[in-house]
């Protein structure tokens, strides 16, 4: 049996499937946790997430379960209030609130029915540049480029001392980062897949950057792990 917060295990579920960006996926019972390495379906976007048996007040490994509608399983979620029972019952997950005594069954895939890429070796990943930030300034970039045109790109420079977040080249919008760490210039252009990953960060991350490279985000909370990689967007002339 496995008894969590079901507020708990619906953030983690949000924030490693990106806000429902990814809506197939495996939950990898393991004896420390859960694993969940995943990418969207156009594959722009890989989450590699984890969510520490600590969070959980009783905790077991019941194996893979595999989510074929992760809109639905979390439709289903959102009606429990309180902690909640997980267990496996065949070919089912069966959800039991504990606060008002609901259940319900969700019904799981077949591995075989997902189209699933092989997982990014993370260790083989080599970036030239780590910054560390407020995923709070990210958030204000967004929401900066956001308020002149929804459309327009992230592009991450660096300079001796500084971190530029512009909207490339035409500069409608610019913010500014001071840390002292930067030494190398680099520029990376990226689109909406990365603005749906900052969307879910929280507290302090580490951004990994190199120039003609994926972005890496690592965000780490108390009972959770988050490492995101999102592919650069290619300029068009």
């Amino acid at each position: 049996m496995n008894k969590i917060s079901s507020q708990e295990f619906s953030s983690f579920l949000n924030r490693a499937t990106i806000g429902g960006k990814i809506n197939k996926y495996i939950l990898q019972f393991q004896d420390d946790g859960i694993k969940f390495a995943e990418s969207d379906e156009p594959k722009f976007m890989f989450s590699v997430s984890k969510l520490d048996r600590t969070a959980f007040k009783e905790f077991e490994n019941i194996g893979n379960i595999v989510i074929g509608n992760g809109e639905l399983f979390n439709r289903m979620l959102s009606r429990f209030v309180g902690d909640i029972n997980l267990e496996k019952v065949d070919n089912k997950i069966k959800m039991i609130g504990l606060f008002d005594n609901k259940e319900c069954f969700f019904t799981l895939s077949d591995e075989e029915s997902l189209d699933r890429v092989n997982e990014i070796k993370l260790d083989k990943l080599q970036h030239e540049l780590e910054i560390d930030l407020s995923s709070e300034k990210l958030k204000e970039a967004v929401k900066n480029s956001e308020s002149i045109d929804k459309d327009l790109d992230l592009l991450f420079e660096t300079k001796k001392g500084e971190l530029i977040i512009s909207s490339g080249k035409d500069d409608a919008f610019k913010e500014i980062y001071n840390d002292k760490k930067i030494e190398k210039e680099l520029k990376v252009n990226f689109g909406q897949p990365l603005k749906n990953v900052i969307g879910v960060l929280r507290e302090n991350i580490t951004i990994k950057l190199k120039n003609d490279y994926p972005i890496m985000i690592k965000n780490k909370t108390k009972n959770s792990e988050f490492i995101y990689v999102v592919g650069q967007k290619e300029e068009t002339q």
